[in-house]
């Protein structure tokens, strides 16, 4: 099966809160497809909804350390070390991104 319908499969899970079938169907997507980055973020979604939240938090820090740029994956990263009980690192986290996202992230704060 190829990725494409991997991912829609996953998604669909998720969305009916079949969150184990939704990973399952993730880790049956071949091995050098693993590091895609949409594969990451199937996980990362279904990991935040099963509120997965460490595992969510791996996910999210892998994708913002690839895509340093990307405010939308500061946030999701900030999130998540909240809810894994790291408020005053996504803090810090997010006061020293305003440097580099500006009003996105101050109307955060």
């Amino acid at each position: 099966m190829n990725l494409r319908t991997r991912l829609s499969r996953s998604s669909g899970y998720r969305e009916l809160g079949m969150f184990e079938e939704s990973i399952s169907e993730l880790d049956e997507i071949d091995s050098e497809e693993q590091a895609d980055t949409l594969v990451l973020e199937a996980r990362y979604k279904t990991y935040r909804d099963a509120k997965a939240w460490e595992s969510a938090k791996a996910m999210a820090e892998l994708l913002y350390e690839r895509n340093p740029k990307s405010f939308s994956w500061c946030k999701n990263l900030v999130d998540s070390m909240t809810e894994c009980g790291d408020p005053t690192g996504a803090l810090q986290l997010l006061h020293d991104s305003s440097k580099r996202f500006g009003e996105d992230a101050t109307s955060s704060l």
